[in-house]
């Protein structure tokens, strides 16, 4: 027994990769101006595989405005944002007093394991 699709395209199917690609790279084109500064600066860079994304950047703060960018209800991107999920080589917390999260780095030490991050199958070191 067959389904008819009445809206969009199966997922997994070849062209979801080419829509996903086109949406998001509108998002990035309405990236709030700090961001995208920061992204046309050369001191931080954007990778994404689909819809996973990879900051790089040597300014904890340039990350954690990207992050309290897509926390926010309505974000370039359009989508909710799992902070859960969430992982940096520097610490970093998520206020949630005010209506939109807010992520910001602090203080406190991370021990030398943790400066790994986890994304889309790899595990990303610094280099020692």
């Amino acid at each position: 027994v067959g389904c008819r699709l009445l809206r969009g395209i199966p997922q997994g199917s070849r062209f979801s990769p080419f829509l996903c690609a086109l949406h998001m790279g509108a998002g990035d084109g309405r990236l709030p101006a700090d961001v995208a500064e920061s992204l046309g600066s050369g001191r931080s860079a954007l990778v994404r595989l689909v819809d996973d994304f990879l900051y790089l950047s040597t300014e904890p703060g340039s990350c954690c405005n990207f992050l309290s960018c897509l926390a926010q209800e309505e974000n370039p991107y359009q989508g909710d944002l799992n902070w859960q999920k969430c992982a940096g080589n520097f610490p970093f917390c998520c206020l949630e007093s005010s209506q939109d999260p807010c992520f910001v780095p602090t203080s406190q030490r991370l021990p030398p394991s943790s400066t790994e991050v986890p994304w889309a199958g790899l595990t990303l070191a610094p280099a020692k």
